[in-house]
C-alpha cells in the first residue's frame, strides 16, 4: 500500500477522533497493507440519549399479618422472602433484604416510591385486593405499610383484621435497583470492555468511561449532579 496514502488516512482519523464513537485507534503499516484496530466506546456521555432501563417488579411471601384501618402489617418476613425481577429483555432476578426494599420509599432518587407510590396486589384467603402502598417500614421482622384501597366500587374485597399466609405483588420501579446492580452490569460487559483497565477507569455510579476523574472514582457528569442534588454539604453549584 502506498505509504503516503496510508499516512494521510491515519492523520485524518486522528483529526476526527473527538467526533467519533471510538476511544482509541492503533494502526500498523506493513509493505502491502494498513491494519487499523479501533476500540469502540458504546457508553457515550450523552444526556439526550434515550436509554432503555429495566423495570423491577417485586413479590413478597409472608406467613401471616394483620390490618388496622390503613395500616397493613406483614409478619415473619425472612431473608429470601422478597424477590425482585425485571421485565424483558433484561430478565434479572435479585433477593432483597428488608432494608433494601423499605429504602425504595426513602431514597433521594427522583423515581422513589414516596413521590409516586406503587400499586400492589394483595393475595390472601383466595382473594385479591388492589391497593396503593404509600409508606413502608421494617420493624421486628415485619413490613409495615400505610395503604389506600383503589377503586372502592369495583374493588369490593375487604382486608380482614387477621390473615394467614399470602403474597404481595408490587408495581414496577424503573431504573437500576441498587449500586450492587450497577456494578454487576459493568462486570457483564463484553470481552475487552470488562478488562481490568476498563473497569478501573469507569465511573462507580454510572459505569461510563468518558470524563472520568480517577481521584474521585466518578465521571464528570455524575460529580456535577451531586451538589445539584444536595449530596455535597456546603456546595450548591458545580462547574466541571
Amino acid at each position: 500500500m502506498n505509504s503516503e496514502i496510508a499516512k494521510k488516512i491515519i492523520d485524518k482519523f486522528a483529526e476526527i477522533q473527538d467526533e467519533c464513537v471510538y476511544d482509541r485507534m492503533n494502526c500498523q503499516l506493513t509493505d502491502n497493507k494498513l491494519k487499523c484496530e479501533v476500540e469502540l466506546d458504546l457508553d457515550l456521555d450523552n444526556e439526550n440519549e434515550d436509554e432503555i432501563e429495566p423495570e423491577w417488579l417485586f413479590t413478597i411471601d409472608f406467613e401471616g399479618g394483620n390490618c388496622n384501618n390503613n395500616t397493613l402489617i406483614l409478619e415473619n418476613i425472612e431473608p429470601g422472602d422478597i424477590i425482585a425481577f425485571t421485565n424483558r429483555p433484561f430478565r434479572e432476578v435479585e433477593n432483597l433484604d428488608h432494608d433494601e426494599f423499605s429504602s425504595l420509599w426513602s431514597t433521594k432518587e427522583s423515581n422513589n416510591f414516596t413521590i409516586d407510590p406503587p400499586n400492589a396486589a394483595l393475595c390472601i384467603n383466595d382473594k385479591i385486593i388492589i391497593i396503593t402502598l404509600n409508606k413502608c417500614n421494617y420493624e421486628n421482622k415485619a413490613l409495615i405499610f400505610n395503604f389506600d384501597i383503589i377503586d372502592h366500587i369495583n374493588n369490593r374485597e375487604v382486608i380482614p383484621s387477621q390473615f394467614d399466609h399470602g403474597c404481595l405483588f408490587v408495581d414496577p420501579r424503573v431504573g437500576e435497583l441498587s449500586a450492587r446492580a450497577r456494578h454487576k452490569k459493568i462486570w457483564k460487559l463484553a470481552k475487552g470492555y470488562g478488562a481490568p483497565i476498563r473497569q478501573r477507569n469507569r465511573c462507580k455510579l454510572t459505569g461510563r468511561p468518558r470524563g472520568y476523574y480517577r481521584k474521585f472514582g466518578l465521571s464528570r457528569s455524575a460529580l456535577r449532579e451531586m451538589p445539584l442534588k444536595g449530596e455535597l454539604p456546603g456546595m450548591v453549584k458545580a462547574s466541571l
